[in-house]
Order: C-alpha cells, then structure tokens, then sequence
C-alpha cells in the first residue's frame, strides 16, 4: 500500500527479489506453483487472493531483509544525556550515531538463523 511514495525503492526491491529468485530455484517454483493457485481463483478478489500467498510473503520478507531497498544509514543524534550502548559503550551527548538496515537485520537477538 505504500507503492506511491517509494517507486525506486519498489523497482530496487523487485531487481533484488528476481536475483534471489534466480539462485534458488526450489523457491522459484514453489513460488510460481502458488502463483498458478491463485491465479485460477480469479473469482475473488484480488485482496483475498493476496492474503493467502504466504511464499509470496516470505520471499518479499527476506528478501527485504537480506538486500533492504532504503538508502544507507539514517543519523540520529544522542539527546542531551549521555547513553550506554549494549551496557558497555559510553556515548556522550550530542554524538552523532547510525546504523544500517543491513545490521539491523542480521542480528542474530531477534533473528536467531540471519545466514539461512
């Protein structure tokens, strides 16, 4: 639903989305069986049709994950009191701190398998 806003990031998600495709062709097809399912269920609508593509769904995911579609780090600046990052680095006030989505997203605390 939020296709207007970001156009390049869409047409960088889809170039990404048929890479990884074209390296795993058990997904490819899995994805294109689903695909065909859906397909011939014309008769509903395309929102309900939509729902039901959990492959679909998790190639976006990962791919999405794996080869985020947004520009590089965003800065922030720390805020008037000093902060501590992962209980062990002091950062003062007024530093200006990043991440990328890439790191973010290979964290292994919330995703305990980030390679597979």
């Amino acid at each position: 639903d939020h296709i207007p806003a970001s156009p390049i990031g869409l047409g960088i998600l889809l170039s990404y989305t048929m890479y990884e495709l074209s390296q795993c062709p058990d997904w490819q097809l899995a994805l294109r069986k689903e695909l065909l399912v859906v397909a011939e269920h014309s008769e509903q609508s395309l929102a309900h049709r939509l729902a039901d593509l959990t492959v679909l769904d998790a190639v976006v995911t990962e791919t999405m994950c794996t080869r985020a579609p947004c520009p590089g780090p965003f800065p922030r600046v720390v805020p008037d009191s000093d902060c501590q990052l992962v209980g062990k680095y002091d950062i003062p006030a007024g530093t200006i701190v990043s991440s990328s989505a890439w790191t973010l997203h290979f964290n292994p605390i919330p995703f305990p398998s980030p390679d597979e």
